[in-house]
């Protein structure tokens, strides 16, 4: 008898350890996201999770953001990027 409910406790341990895991990861990962988007400002530079690094020339209150990038000297790109997309702010 005792074996047997040993078996199930250490099966809800390993459960509760997953969900923990699964979800405490996502959890940082919002919270990383949450402080980059505080911080953004038209000006602020930044790189993708693409590795492209641009300017932000104008920001909306939906998921988009609108991104200047210096591709060649004197030429200027515009577009439209996700805030999903944005990996870190450069200081």
């Amino acid at each position: 008898m005792m074996p047997k409910i040993f078996a199930v406790l250490i099966i809800i341990a390993y459960v509760v350890l997953l969900y923990f895991i699964v979800f405490g990861k996502k959890r940082k990962e919002k919270k990383h996201l949450d402080a980059i988007n505080a911080k953004l400002q038209i000006g602020t530079r930044i790189c993708t999770i693409s590795g492209i690094c641009c300017t932000v020339a104008e920001l909306s209150n939906n998921k988009e953001i609108l991104v200047e990038l210096s591709c060649a000297e004197g030429k200027h790109i515009r577009a439209k990027m996700l805030r999903g997309a944005i990996k870190e702010v450069i200081d």
